[in-house]
């Protein structure tokens, strides 16, 4: 049996991106700070998923990502465009909808504290990968991918 793979995303003008697969966790960044460039963040997203889609079937792969809050007219136009990609990515590929948690539901899941900081999320997620995360983004990333694992898994 091949088990599910969980995509998580960070959104952000630099964003994170992990994959968790069983016992086995990867996570990158990519930088989209202005001038944000649509395409290329759209790009990076579809490229991210479809290069899983060789490997499985896309009805074992799932995703989610922490939801963008309204920070300020540019970064909030961004972010919501960027949410609207991550959907319409998988729309077009053909995987469920996305799932989103919001910031405070994830810390409280991933560290205990739905109020930590940006290290506590770092410490937490080199905690569980069993490698150093340096980067606020991946960290957050890990913990999306993990949280969609535990909520797809604790429906079955």
């Amino acid at each position: 049996m091949v088990s599910s793979l969980y995509v998580g995303f960070d959104l952000a003008t630099a964003c994170g991106m992990a994959m968790v697969q069983g016992d086995r966790y990867e996570s990158y960044r990519g930088n989209f700070r202005p001038p944000m460039r649509y395409k290329h963040f759209r790009q990076w997203v579809r490229l991210s998923i479809w290069v899983m889609m060789e490997q499985m079937d896309k009805d074992n792969i799932h995703v989610a990502y922490e939801m963008p809050h309204a920070r300020g007219r540019y970064a909030t136009r961004v972010l919501i465009g960027m949410e609207c990609m991550v959907i319409d990515v998988c729309e077009e590929l053909g995987l469920e909808k996305p799932m989103d948690v919001h910031s405070g539901t994830l810390k409280k899941y991933f560290t205990g504290n739905g109020r930590a900081d940006k290290a506590m999320m770092m410490a937490e997620a080199t905690k569980r990968c069993g490698r150093p995360i340096t980067d606020d983004n991946e960290a957050d990333a890990i913990a999306v991918a993990m949280w969609l694992r535990d909520e797809l898994e604790d429906d079955k």
